[in-house]
């Protein structure tokens, strides 16, 4: 189930707030906290079911082997390996078994596919097993004896599909915190963010994808270089779907969990404003590269000894984390150019010392982050290594000043593939695309995120879950020019929900 289709937002939405705080409030919090778990799962299986006891498998597995953990402590360290296996087990069987035999097929002649549709959300649950098992070996007072509310806490819909990666700690010590059922003050917060993240998703980055699609087919099916404006439009128009689309689902995600008096961890804090590298990845999917850098890099050594080893451990890590994304060697090439963009970082702050960077001013090092950023981008967008190579050689090319002299083939093909006419031969009305990408960037890089409009920049960042739910009354966030722009956000928004489209993570 959609967070943007007509089903979830006016039926499955409404219902499971009205049964969890029905029943909260007739008959008390763990037989709320087990309707939620069972309308969790209800929403896992909505297009899928037959992967539903995928999931509650690995929720018995991984309840049980920490216990087994618990109660034999001198086992803990075997134990583990055996959670872990486990859960990579799956994750390896459902999202690499195609991978690895088409690899395969190189030397050996093997025709044989595994016929199945990812499990949704199933590189996300299994990470979140993952750093359970391990805060439970290192027995950093992590158990959860309760069956149920660890079920919830893997399956809570809000987080289950898309993120973000959540550890006990944040998530479990809430569901015993004192609460109301229901708190219309935090249902009423929650759903003003979750309408501002369906905005970002319906109305921004879906409208973006209609420019990138096209220009992307394009080049992966083997066409000609689009030129250097179509070029680079198509590049900057997946940049922003993504921001935009990930951004939104955010927003959703936090809104909805709100809307439970529950607190999810910060996912995403205006990347696109990063001033190199190193900061873009301490803003963009924060809790994956917490986990890369905690559960991974940390592990393999992190910068303990020496600085070759370092960047050994960050390749390593990016590869891995590029891997993660999806089972294509475009990318692996992506977290390859992710994992060299940190090298070069560490290796400047080493040489020349962590403030050099900013001689030039943050403006030149926001703008040379960003462009290695897009970079990169093509090659996670692009089905192939010949579409990515096609369209940077159109993004560096030598730049076309006039419009009739867009490349005519490129330009015609993209515009039928947006359903228009091509009028005449000259593609000149195009220039309005690369002038609305340049308005995007200055909006990312200047405008707000949704938590500081909202006064959270602090307390967004804080572990402390108590500090997050001391939210001021909703009347005296809502001026009235905040309602005028809230009423209007939701009209544009309900008019767009007929024609739901996949957020861009959930195939992840």
């Amino acid at each position: 189930m959609l967070f943007n289709s007509f089903t979830f937002v006016f039926e499955f939405l409404p219902l499971t707030l009205l049964i969890f705080h029905g029943m909260g409030r007739n008959f008390g919090r763990q037989p709320a906290f087990i309707a939620l778990f069972l309308c969790s799962v209800f929403f896992y299986g909505w297009r899928l079911p037959q992967y539903i006891p995928i999931l509650i498998f690995t929720i018995c597995f991984t309840w049980f082997t920490a216990a087994m953990m618990i109660r034999h402590h001198s086992l803990r360290h075997q134990l583990l390996w055996m959670g872990v296996a486990g859960n990579l087990s799956l994750l390896i069987f459902f999202k690499y078994t195609n991978f690895i035999l088409d690899n395969l097929a190189f030397a050996v002649p093997i025709e044989f596919r595994v016929p199945y549709v990812l499990p949704p959300g199933i590189s996300f649950f299994v990470f979140q097993k993952i750093a359970y098992l391990v805060d439970v070996a290192r027995q950093d007072d992590v158990h959860e004896t309760n069956f149920w509310n660890f079920g919830l806490f893997v399956a809570f819909f809000p987080q289950l599909v898309a993120g973000p990666i959540v550890h006990y700690g944040e998530i479990m010590p809430q569901f015993y915190q004192p609460r109301k059922f229901p708190d219309f003050n935090h249902i009423t917060v929650g759903l003003i963010i979750f309408i501002l993240g369906l905005f970002k998703k319906l109305i921004v980055a879906d409208s973006l994808a209609e420019v990138a699609d096209p220009i992307f087919a394009l080049v992966d099916r083997g066409g000609p270089d689009p030129g250097f404006l179509l070029s680079w439009t198509g590049a900057l128009a997946f940049t922003f779907q993504l921001y935009f689309d990930f951004s939104g689902y955010s927003d959703m995600a936090i809104g909805l969990a709100l809307c439970f008096s529950i607190r999810l961890p910060l996912n995403f804090w205006s990347p696109y404003k990063a001033r190199n590298i190193i900061e873009f990845w301490k803003c963009w999917h924060v809790t994956l590269s917490r986990f890369l850098q905690n559960y991974l890099y940390i592990p393999l050594g992190g910068n303990r000894h020496g600085p070759w080893r370092r960047y050994r451990n960050l390749m390593l890590t990016m590869l891995l984390g590029g891997l993660w994304h999806g089972a294509g060697w475009n990318f692996v090439f992506w977290g390859f150019l992710h994992g060299l963009y940190l090298t070069i970082n560490h290796g400047w702050r080493h040489w020349r010392g962590s403030r050099v960077e900013f001689r030039f001013g943050g403006h030149v090092s926001r703008l040379l982050t960003f462009l290695c950023v897009v970079v990169a981008w093509v090659f996670f967008r692009a089905k192939t290594f010949s579409g990515a190579k096609t369209l940077l050689g159109g993004m560096f090319s030598w730049p076309t000043l006039f419009p009739d002299k867009f490349n005519g083939v490129a330009a015609e093909n993209f515009l039928l593939a947006m359903g228009q006419s091509f009028p005449g031969g000259d593609p000149g009305h195009l220039w309005y695309l690369p002038a609305f990408m340049v308005l995007l960037y200055g909006i990312t890089l200047m405008a707000p995120n949704t938590m500081q409009i909202l006064g959270w920049e602090r307390t967004a960042w804080s572990l402390d879950t108590t500090r997050f739910l001391e939210i001021p009354p909703v009347r005296n966030m809502l001026t009235p020019a905040r309602k005028l722009i809230l009423m209007i956000v939701s009209l544009l928004v309900g008019m767009q929900l007929y024609r739901p489209q996949v957020f861009l993570y959930f195939q992840f």
